[in-house]
């Protein structure tokens, strides 16, 4: 009998990320990885964020790859930084229920780097 109640609160415990929506993709410029250590940022301009702060932010791994988590389904502007250069933002859509694939090519442009979709 004791079981339920330590494990009702290890399910009230759990983190967030359990109703989160994730999304997920690659980075690649000139036809190869990013590489490491790449900045992928999101701001989801429909929610209160007084300090300006991103709602998820990640880097990515040795292959170009990232992963984030995102509250709910939203519309958000995604944003990299590569090389020192932020990019201009590019609009991606999660959904709670299945992760989303956004893979990218950086493109060289005059004021900072283009996102186009793969």
């Amino acid at each position: 009998m004791k079981k339920l109640p330590i494990s009702f609160l290890v399910v009230l415990s759990l983190p967030a990320l359990t109703f989160a929506a994730q999304v997920f993709g690659s980075l690649r410029y000139n036809g190869a990885s990013v590489g490491p250590n790449v900045e992928v940022l999101v701001h989801c301009p429909n929610r209160i964020n007084k300090d300006q702060k991103p709602d998820a932010k990640t880097t990515t791994d040795r292959a170009g790859s990232y992963r984030m988590y995102l509250r709910g389904s939203v519309k958000c502007e995604l944003r990299v930084v590569y090389n020192g250069r932020e990019s201009d933002k590019h609009f991606i859509y999660s959904d709670k229920t299945d992760p989303v694939r956004y893979d990218f090519e950086l493109i060289d442009g005059k004021s900072g780097w283009l996102l186009r979709r793969r």
